[in-house]
């Protein structure tokens, strides 16, 4: 079950849900490309003056290269299954992290603005930045949200059909 499942308050219902884009992935996609550019062609570009603890320098820093995206690539599976980005009909969600939890709930009747940052691979690959301020000045920011115009479509939507209920029913 999901965390949002888990905290739905009595008579909520869950709008949107979603985890967060695969491009979390991109440093150990980036880490796997040096460390095969360094295993295939290293030694054309790194002079083997010394050798280090019985390898070559472009074999160490194959080695380092590998090691390091083995532990970004941890560190990517954990965020990519361990984060939930989720709208219900009363409030906007998020939470990440596996061993130490973080978590963000707003209630849509203390949302200020929803603003939507993303950068030029962000619009080709459909992810971006949310950065939701709410009453007070408080700011939470949502990272790689997937179709992120999407997800604030979707919350201001509930946001007005909230504060249409609220003006019929102080009629």
């Amino acid at each position: 079950m999901s965390y949002l499942q888990k905290t739905l308050l009595p008579n909520e219902k869950i709008v949107y849900a979603t985890i967060p884009h695969w491009i979390v992935f991109m440093p150990a996609i980036t880490g796997i490309v040096v460390t095969f550019i360094l295993f295939i062609w290293g030694n054309e570009f790194l002079p083997n003056l010394f050798p280090l603890f019985g390898f070559t320098v472009s074999n160490f820093a194959a080695l380092i290269a590998f090691l390091y995206t083995v532990y970004q690539l941890f560190l990517n599976w954990v965020l990519y299954t361990q984060s939930e980005y989720g709208i219900t009909d009363q409030r906007i969600l998020a939470k990440w992290g596996w061993i130490q939890r973080n978590t963000t709930e707003l209630l849509l009747q203390k949302v200020e603005s929803i603003r939507v940052e993303q950068t030029v691979a962000g619009r080709i690959w459909g992810y971006g930045t949310l950065i939701i301020t709410g009453t007070g000045g408080t700011r939470d920011v949502f990272l790689d949200v997937p179709n992120p115009l999407k997800f604030r479509e979707l919350a201001q939507a509930q946001m007005e059909m909230l504060f249409s209920a609220e003006r019929g029913s102080s009629k």
